[in-house]
């Protein structure tokens, strides 16, 4: 699995609490056993490329944006930062080829 690096982590910018809807929601799945307590979750996570991965080889240099919304009083705010090098994988379209939108056209 690759190794992920904590960039940064967040408070909400507005009331400054640091628990999160999904943190709400999640608690009593790890009380039950279900989800191991200090994994790393939130809402959204969005994956940004740092590099074209047209360009990479077998892995590309990513940041993962984590976005939740504060417990306390609902402003959704990017909770954490992480990089990584995640793997490239093919993605085959319809038909075999490329995905749509990456054909001639």
């Amino acid at each position: 699995m690759p190794e992920v690096k904590l960039l940064k982590e967040f408070k909400c910018p507005h009331c400054g609490e640091g628990e999160t809807i999904t943190g709400l929601a999640l608690a009593e799945i790890i009380k039950r056993g279900l989800c191991k307590e200090g994994t790393p979750y939130s809402m959204q996570k969005v994956i940004v490329p740092l590099i074209d991965p047209g360009i990479a080889q077998l892995t590309v240099p990513v940041m993962i944006v984590h976005q939740d919304v504060c417990a306390n009083c609902g402003t959704p705010y990017c909770i954490r930062v992480e990089a990584m090098d995640a793997p490239i994988t093919m993605v085959q379209g319809p038909k075999g080829g490329l995905p749509p939108g990456f054909g001639r056209g």
